[in-house]
């Protein structure tokens, strides 16, 4: 989409160029800019520029949680919180410029991959529950935890961003800004009535039930966490129930069912492959009640630490009925299981199989992948990972081809030599048609 030239010009004014929209919602647009250097055309850095729409008065009670989001953001940082660099208020003009995490969202992601890689789910839980962690020690709970929120950079960090709704906990570290503002009761008013803009699909029975009036607190988080856990590793949302139902409310003009007084529909019918350990913490997570849920970030980051730990045993699932069983069903079951683990036997050896053709087995060096916004690697014919991925790959010593692959980019391919002992880096954007066909015009004579 273009960016018109008035506001291209505002823009400028406050010191930014901006470079392509990024989103867009009913309050502010969010633009790819650079900030420059005061005075200057020579580039300071590249931001995500936040604007308020120019129909919206920054004195207006729209304008607020968005003032309120800057307020926070210059209290704040932590690896897994977006970083504020600056916020420019001028006449009529609005605008926070925040770090820019180029991997896009989680939610686009998951449009891509409904089920995401367990490791790859579980990596993404535990960066946000310590996001959480630091923000429930200042006394902040977020209250929008959502897959839109979570901001997936192409180097594998994961931030948690819009703290527009967040509430602060009476007598904590950051209350104080809010006892200090003058418009303390139109900020509460505001957060209150931001609730209906919500998504319910990941809010907490609390909070959702009781129109956002009733008191929050971290526990609240984390059953929006365990929300979007659940749906990362199952591809569907753990309260999905029957509209004709007596046992749900419609939430008016939200389009939305929700169960009032059924539990979550357990993980292991939906994802059986999840490991038993990381279940128990998932459906943990999504307890209606709050007293039934972790009582606190911090024992949901050591918890998912550990399921991390553990994802490489092999735990299979069908083997906790065997226990329950009669003593025929037993039999059956063993049975089935034998033939399971012998199909998962032979799964591993054509992996290795395939790795072995990558360069894989055998390792003698690395090479660690960025690619822009993503990418499915591709080493030696052979699909291996899919970016953003924190780790670099092992393969072996000597010549490999290299190529990138995203949907809606041209593919990127790139002869590399590994060395003995060495990790090679490898950062690539991804070049849209647009870009090829301008390259394709400028190499003409």
């Amino acid at each position: 989409m273009s960016i018109d030239a008035e506001t291209q010009r505002r823009a400028l004014e406050d010191g930014y160029k901006l470079l392509r929209e990024i989103g867009s919602g009913a309050v502010s647009t969010v633009y790819e800019a650079e900030q420059l250097e005061p005075g200057t055309s020579r580039v300071r850095r590249t931001v995500a520029l936040k604007v308020l729409r120019p129909t919206i008065a920054p004195t207006s009670s729209f304008a607020e949680p968005m003032v309120r989001e800057a307020r926070l953001l210059e209290e704040l940082g932590h690896p897994n919180v977006v970083r504020m660099f600056a916020a420019v208020r001028a006449g009529d003009r609005l605008s926070l410029a925040l770090e820019l995490v180029s991997g896009g969202n989680l939610a686009q992601r998951m449009q891509l991959d409904a089920r995401l890689p367990t490791p790859r789910a579980v990596g993404i839980a535990l960066a946000v529950a310590r996001g959480l962690s630091y923000l429930h020690g200042r006394g902040l709970v977020h209250r929008d935890v959502k897959p839109q929120n979570i901001l997936l950079g192409s180097d594998g960090q994961v931030k948690l961003a819009d703290l527009g709704i967040a509430e602060l906990i009476p007598d904590s570290p950051l209350a104080k800004l809010e006892d200090a503002s003058p418009h303390k009761s139109r900020a509460t008013a505001a957060r209150r009535e931001a609730v209906s803009f919500g998504t319910p699909a990941y809010m907490a029975p609390e909070a959702l039930l009781a129109e956002g009036v009733a008191p929050v607190d971290a526990r609240t988080d984390l059953f929006s966490l365990g929300v979007v856990l659940y749906e990362m590793l199952s591809g569907a949302r753990p309260f999905e129930a029957d509209p004709s139902s007596p046992d749900t409310t419609v939430l008016a003009g939200r389009g939305r069912t929700r169960s009032r007084r059924e539990r979550a529909e357990p993980l292991a019918r939906r994802a059986p492959q999840t490991p038993r350990a990381l279940e128990r913490i998932v459906m943990r997570l999504v307890e209606r009640r709050p007293e039934d849920r972790f009582a606190s970030a911090d024992e949901v980051v050591r918890a998912l630490e550990r399921a991390e730990h553990d994802l490489d045993r092999f735990e299979l699932p069908l083997a906790r009925r065997l226990s329950r069983a009669t003593r025929a069903q037993k039999g059956a079951l063993a049975a089935g299981l034998a033939i399971v683990l012998l199909a998962a036997t032979f799964g591993v050896v054509r992996w290795r199989h395939r790795a072995s053709a990558a360069g894989v087995v055998n390792a003698a060096g690395q090479i660690r992948v960025t690619a822009h916004p993503w990418a499915e690697i591709w080493i030696d014919g052979a699909k291996l990972e899919t970016t953003p991925l924190a780790r670099a790959l092992p393969l072996s010593a000597g010549p490999h081809e290299v190529v990138l692959k995203n949907p809606y980019f041209a593919d990127e391919r790139r002869p590399v030599v590994i060395a003995a002992g060495a990790t090679l880096p490898l950062d690539v954007v991804m070049a849209t048609s647009l870009d090829l066909a301008a390259a394709d015009a400028g190499a003409k004579p």
